[in-house]
């Protein structure tokens, strides 16, 4: 449930919605991309009211939700496919995108050969292989470990730096967002409204383990009354 939610993402921007879990955060990009119709509001684009329809949407889920009996290239051909690209266009693009996430040495392979990481940057591709308008990603990394966590965490700044696609990126992990966000929107509880937006103005060549960062995650543990006993806040942006 959303009260009074107004946003902004800007072109080529990258913002980060952070909240607890159940508040309205995937609820918000359901909305944008047109599978929830809200009570009031609109979406608008440039000013304007459009159909989310006509937009197209890049949509990542927290899990990669391939077809486990195509290819690699298959699967990112089959969106493609499905918005009208013919055959020929569409298994180049998806061999285009494949190398952007750097899989086209596993273009052949089937998903279930790969692993959890290498999956999620199938979907990755596929979301970016339609050319969208915007991308949305709902907590696409909170199912992987960490070290692959963070080593794809990189790897989307790398591509989003290369396209420069406007990303909504969902998380409840306050360090994640500070790390890959230009703006960060800190969700309350239900009914959720936004309760403070934060710019993250820290050069593009972040570390995690940046004091600068750490002091941003702790801005926004106090804003959802997060942090600790002791302060401090856990190693994965929530509280320890």
């Amino acid at each position: 449930m959303l009260r009074d939610v107004t946003l902004t993402v800007e072109t080529g921007e990258f913002c980060c919605v952070v909240g607890s879990s159940g508040c309205g955060k995937s609820t918000i990009l359901n909305i944008v991309a047109g599978l929830t119709l809200p009570d009031a509001g609109q979406v608008l684009v440039d000013d304007a009211q459009v159909d989310s329809s006509r937009l197209r949407i890049g949509y990542v889920f927290q899990k990669p939700r391939l077809l486990n009996w195509k290819s690699v290239r298959d699967n990112v051909a089959f969106a493609l496919r499905a918005a009208g690209v013919s055959a020929a266009e569409a298994r180049a693009r998806a061999r285009h995108y494949l190398a952007l996430v750097g899989l086209a040495q596993f273009e052949d392979e089937f998903p279930l050969a790969l692993s959890g990481g290498m999956q999620q940057r199938v979907a990755i591709a596929r979301a970016l292989a339609i050319e969208p308008d915007l991308l949305l990603m709902d907590e696409p990394f909170s199912h992987l470990d960490e070290l692959t966590a963070r080593s794809l965490r990189a790897e989307l700044l790398r591509i989003w730096q290369q396209t420069k696609k406007p990303v909504m990126f969902v998380t409840h992990n306050a360090l994640e967002a500070v790390y890959l966000a230009d703006q960060v929107l800190i969700l309350s509880g239900r009914p959720a409204t936004i309760m403070k937006s934060l710019r993250v103005s820290l050069p593009r060549d972040r570390q995690m383990e940046d004091p600068r960062l750490v002091a941003l995650q702790r801005e926004i543990l106090d804003a959802l009354g997060l942090t600790g006993a002791n302060g401090n806040p856990g190693s994965n942006g929530v509280p320890a």
